[in-house]
């Protein structure tokens, strides 16, 4: 006994259609691009996840760690200088029992370090220029800048200006 179920039934078309030209035109158009755009569109998504997991682990690894230790309500160092287009990990360690909040309008970043803790900022890649930081609780002490340069390695003078690469 042979059972037939009308929803399973597949149809199949072969390559000679019983259609005038351009019906038949259509057709093969149709049944083409029908079978390639699915598999070049998943192709497509798969190459675009695997590229950006790629560059979000490389970007990761790329930074360079800064420590920026807050004691007695300042940062030490309080100059921090990198080479331009350096992207930086900022590990902040609050040393004092009072919280306080990094921010800088020129890196446009702000971050509570409670008590006793620490927090992490990533910042850049950034072009060449000065760019300050203060913590906002204690602005007059707790003050900072990076400074980013064309160099590698920099000396700096007794006011923090760059004196030699």
């Amino acid at each position: 006994m042979t059972i037939t179920l009308s929803f399973l039934k597949t149809k199949t078309v072969s390559n000679k259609v019983a259609c005038n030209g351009a019906n038949q035109d259509s057709a093969k158009r149709t049944r083409t691009s029908n079978n390639k755009v699915p598999t070049n569109k998943r192709l497509k998504q798969t190459f675009v996840f695997l590229v950006s997991i790629y560059l979000s682990i490389d970007t990761a690894f790329a930074a360079k760690l800064v420590t920026l230790n807050l004691k007695n309500n300042m940062f030490e160092p309080s100059i921090i200088t990198i080479s331009k287009n350096t992207k930086i990990k900022l590990v902040i360690i609050n040393h004092d029992d009072s919280p306080e909040e990094f921010d800088s309008f020129d890196l446009n970043r702000e971050k509570v370090i409670f008590a006793n803790s620490t927090a992490t900022l990533f910042v850049g890649p950034l072009p060449k220029g000065t760019y300050y930081f203060f913590g906002e609780y204690h602005p007059d002490t707790a003050v900072g800048k990076v400074i980013v340069t064309d160099c590698e390695t920099t000396q700096l003078d007794s006011s923090g200006e760059i004196e030699k690469c």
